[in-house]
């Protein structure tokens, strides 16, 4: 069986200090992302065996959230999880796009799917597992997402037309939220509400904040300072990582 895993891109993002620095309660606009994926080839085997391969090669993943999903699955609901994945990047490393949450929710799908009566609590999902999970799992194109990702409502009736930079660096979300959290400042600016009636495309750059992140993106990673001033107006990181998001009118 072959799946296909898309990224997310978060159309804005709001962050809320006051929880743990490993868990912050968030509001976001997350859209799925078609146009590039990972291809995930999931058959039965007699015990997991998890490969990755990114351009041709083997690579090995330290902490494999694929691995805590299949861990999860099998302790709080005792499925059998024994796989042979094999899993095709495309979806760049630490670029901000979910990749490694959007492999674990199509495996995770695949696998609640060849069971019956298996409710996942997202709330516990979004904790043990990743806040982006729950929206991979809700197989909305489009969803605003709120609390610890455990709230995801669809929304209908926007698809932006955006454009994506990559960039060669691999930002670690631990430190982005970790300046966050130690930033005795720190007010969120995102107006989520806003952002959505307007669907981004009326907003001036100088009146809206898509990203609370951004500062300190750029305050770890100082040489995408450079590179993210050269992108025009209504441009900015999705997520916590490098990649940048253009809105096209």
């Amino acid at each position: 069986m072959k799946i296909k895993a898309y990224p997310k891109v978060n159309l804005c993002l709001k962050v809320y200090k006051g929880l743990v620095e490993t868990k912050h309660e968030i509001d976001s606009v997350m859209f799925l992302y078609r146009k590039i994926y990972d291809i995930i080839t999931i058959k039965k085997a007699s015990e997991p065996f998890i490969l990755y391969i990114e351009n041709g090669k083997e690579i090995h993943i330290s902490d494999c959230l694929v691995d805590r999903s299949l861990k999860y699955l099998h302790s709080k609901f005792g499925l059998d999880v024994n796989y042979h994945i094999t899993i095709v990047k495309k979806i760049p490393f630490g670029s901000g796009l979910g990749g490694g949450s959007a492999d674990a929710a199509a495996v995770i799908n695949y696998i609640i799917q060849q069971n019956k009566n298996v409710l996942l609590d997202l709330k516990e999902i979004a904790v043990d597992l990743g806040s982006d999970i729950p929206f991979f799992l809700s197989h909305y194109s489009m969803a605003r997402v709120k609390g610890l990702g455990q709230y995801v409502a669809p929304i209908y009736n926007w698809r932006p037309r955006i454009e994506l930079h990559f960039t060669p660096l691999i930002c670690s979300t631990t430190k982005v939220f970790h300046s966050l959290e130690h930033d005795e400042d720190y007010v969120s600016r995102v107006n989520v509400d806003k952002i959505i009636q307007n669907h981004l495309y009326k907003q001036h750059l100088s009146n809206v904040v898509y990203n609370d992140l951004t500062k300190y993106i750029i305050e770890n990673y100082k040489e995408l300072h450079e590179v993210y001033k050269k992108y025009p107006n209504k441009s900015f990181f999705t997520g916590s990582g490098p990649t940048i998001v253009t809105i096209k009118e």
